[in-house]
């Protein structure tokens, strides 16, 4: 929001600033404040955890600001799971969900944090991962930097009766899918 306004100042010719110059000086003092926000709310009460399920399967979307989601749904039903997170840390444990005969679908969106996926080892898995800056380590595949986009099919996916696809999305941060 604060750069969209010192944007909209200079477009106007209300205040003059030069972007290039303020990210460079500017951005390393936002990502310490918001370091600064996320450590003092983790008292407890911004993590949400979650293993039991709602009418048998995970609800299918959850929104949380600030702080950590730990999930380990039991299933997740024929819509899909969504999880979006503001700034913090999303952890989904897969490896035990009990998945519909079908292509199952979990979206993780989170603006600034990591995001940790636990994935079963018997059913095949598509993953496409994008951030704006950090890591991406799909299984066994990484990627880097700015824009770091990776995409990941397991052999077999397309002619698979039950598999699972996610679609990962963070601005600022490190993904991680692991087989264990």
């Amino acid at each position: 929001m604060v750069v969209g306004i010192f944007w909209l100042l200079n477009n106007t010719g209300a205040f003059e600033f030069d972007f290039g110059e303020m990210m460079s000086r500017g951005w390393p003092i936002i990502i310490i404040a918001l370091g600064v926000w996320m450590l003092a709310g983790r008292n407890g009460k911004n993590k949400i955890t979650m293993s039991a399920t709602v009418s048998g399967a995970v609800a299918e979307k959850m929104s949380h600001g600030v702080g950590e989601i730990e999930l380990s749904p039991e299933a997740i039903d024929s819509h899909g799971l969504e999880i979006r997170m503001g700034a913090g840390e999303v952890k989904l444990d897969l490896r035990q969900t009990r998945l519909e005969p079908t292509e199952n679908s979990v979206t993780v969106k989170v603006g600034l944090g990591d995001v940790r996926i636990e994935v079963p080892k018997d059913v095949p898995v598509a993953v496409d991962a994008k951030t704006g800056g950090g890591d991406l380590h799909l299984l066994g595949r990484e990627s880097d930097g700015f824009a770091a986009r990776l995409d990941f099919k397991d052999p077999g996916y397309d002619s698979a009766p039950r598999k699972l696809h996610l679609s990962i999305r963070v601005g600022l941060g490190d993904v991680r899918v692991r087989r264990t």
